[in-house]
């Protein structure tokens, strides 16, 4: 099998996967949401720019000159949803659910100023198709996106008026060493663990997940 430069075109599905404090998959019910809806996922890196300096001598010409490194400290994300998903409006942003017996139909916000709050931890992966030349590619159609560790989200500013309304939220990633290969055994890596604990991208053969409105439980460790 060969290189492939391909053409990424389509976000066909996210997967959101609830974490612990310390970047474990959260031993909770509700820890897993798979979404087909999303209209478009923003990733822009925070840059730390380097120092610079010159020296000028007393005529103005440049004795000497340095510009360090400039160093990526984090990935902001960005996602703007199609459709009003409250359970994984509440795992990202860490709201309270609100419930109609055993159907989520919305949620509550909370403090988030107050000293008990939690704010959630998220591993996040996406799935866009790969196209070669006109039709998308039959070795590995799909690209692979994924964020171990995100952190600190928020929720966007939302238009109401005769338009359809796109929900979103921003967050960043940090530094998730315990994320490995994911618990999900749906992705195969020859070998195994390659994946970084920071922001990875690949091109893979397997199709993405099923959409499925509504929350799903991965068991910590499988």
């Amino acid at each position: 099998m060969a290189d492939l430069c391909l053409v990424a075109r389509g976000l066909c599905r996210m997967r959101a996967t609830l974490l612990d404090d310390l970047g474990n998959v959260a031993n909770v019910t509700n820890n897993s949401w798979t979404s087909g809806h999303l209209v478009s996922v923003g990733i822009s890196p925070d840059i730390e720019t380097g120092d610079e300096g010159t020296l000028k001598n007393g005529c103005g010409t440049t004795e000497a000159s340095f510009a360090d490194n400039d160093e990526v400290k984090r990935y902001n994300v960005t996602i703007v949803d199609a459709r009003d998903e409250p359970g994984l409006r509440a795992m990202m942003l860490g709201l309270d659910l609100i419930m109609d017996g055993s159907d989520v139909i919305g949620t509550s916000a909370v403090d988030q100023t107050d000293d008990d709050f939690e704010p959630a931890r998220v591993a996040l992966e996406f799935w866009l198709k790969l196209y070669d030349s006109d039709s998308q590619d039959q070795t590995r159609p799909w690209q692979y996106i994924n964020f171990p560790g995100t952190y600190s989200w928020v929720p966007q500013d939302i238009e109401i008026g005769a338009d359809f309304s796109t929900p979103g939220f921003a967050g960043k990633s940090f530094k998730n060493e315990l994320w490995g290969d994911g618990p999900y055994g749906d992705i195969t890596w020859d070998p195994a663990g390659q994946l970084g604990p920071v922001f990875n991208q690949a091109q893979i053969a397997e199709d993405p997940p099923d959409g499925f409105c509504g929350f799903t439980h991965i068991a910590p460790g499988s």
